[in-house]
């Protein structure tokens, strides 16, 4: 079994804060312009990261991905699974939809069932990359390029003016 490399406490820290702005940015993006009549809530948990409340009680969990990487190197980065071999990101999430925000203007939303059909189907083919990465290399995860994602009927692009 492959030994972990030592987390680098002050590069975590660095991209935990960068992640949490995002989450709010999204959150303020998605009431401002998509869920007006909703009230949301960040969770403390890994299943989701905000929680839309609508009247009558209908809710949409949000999982929020911030991506600095992919404009980079052309992936978006799907998170399989953690340290310890159990799912994690999209196979682990019980969000409804993921939010890949690469930038303030670059931002691609995506129906979690669809997607994880996706990730599994191409788990299988072998396709799409899998590496090693993350906090000590302890994640698995799929790099499939930018332009694929485009191309599927689950993926819209969010214009932000």
């Amino acid at each position: 079994m492959a030994r972990r490399k030592p987390i680098n406490r002050k590069k975590f820290l660095t991209d935990l804060e960068l992640g949490k702005s995002a989450e709010k940015y999204i959150a303020k993006l998605y009431k401002d312009n998509f869920f007006t009549t909703a009230e949301y809530m960040f969770n403390a948990t890994k299943a989701y990261d905000i929680c839309f409340l609508f009247p009558r009680k209908k809710r949409v969990r949000l999982e929020v991905k911030y991506d600095k990487y992919a404009n980079k190197s052309g992936n978006l980065c799907f998170e399989l699974f953690n340290h310890e071999g159990e799912p994690s990101g999209i196979l682990g999430t019980e969000a409804d939809i993921m939010v890949f925000m690469l930038t303030k203007t670059l931002i691609f939303e995506f129906s979690v069932p669809e997607l994880r059909e996706f990730i599994q189907k191409h788990m299988i083919t072998g396709e799409h990359k899998i590496v090693k990465g993350g906090d000590g290399n302890a994640f698995e995860m799929m790099l499939v390029p930018i332009d694929v994602m485009k191309k599927q009927s689950f993926c819209k692009r969010i214009v932000v003016k």
